[in-house]
């Protein structure tokens, strides 16, 4: 499948261009002797790169690609349902509790544990609250999960200079 904005340039203007890089030219001087012939529009240096190299071809087109590879979708396109369906598919499978939870943090941008697992798996939950479960354990992006008072990493609001006047 190719992208439909992009530019289809005539071969004979690749095999021109890489006639020029078996000469020693480099992109800049191509995209300038390119320039002289009157293309319109004109290639990117990214463009003349890519015909010049091709190696550089390979591995922008494999960049390229990456975003359409199988694989876990960006967090939008999961809703809570497919979470908690992929959770259950991977305890299926015989995955230790820990690890589903390592998986799932690391797919879908969660904060379970192994205990939420286990509370997830079990089917005595009625919908809504599994619902706002799996939302609870959703990261929010710029937000660091809030440190409890138990774990000793909260901060003590300090007082300020009293505001008594001197007697």
């Amino acid at each position: 499948m190719q992208n439909s904005k992009a530019r289809r340039y005539p071969p004979r203007l690749v095999e021109f261009v890489r006639r020029l890089g078996e000469q020693g030219y480099r992109v800049c001087d191509a995209r300038a002797a390119v320039a002289k012939l009157g293309v319109d529009p004109l290639p990117a240096e990214r463009t003349i790169k890519r015909w010049l190299d091709p190696d550089f071809a390979e591995a922008d087109r494999m960049s390229q690609r990456r975003g359409r590879l199988p694989g876990p979708q960006p967090r939008k396109r999961w809703t809570w349902q497919r979470k908690l369906e992929r959770l259950r598919e991977l305890r299926a499978l015989g995955i230790s509790l820990a690890a589903v939870a390592k998986v799932m943090n690391h797919d879908y941008a969660l904060r379970l544990t192994p205990e939420n697992v286990r509370h997830l798996i079990a089917d005595d939950y009625p919908e809504d609250s599994v619902e706002r479960l799996m939302r609870g354990y959703e990261l929010r992006r710029g937000r660091r999960p809030v440190a409890s008072k138990s774990d000793g990493r909260h901060h003590q609001r300090q007082a300020g200079p009293s505001l008594q006047a001197s007697a």
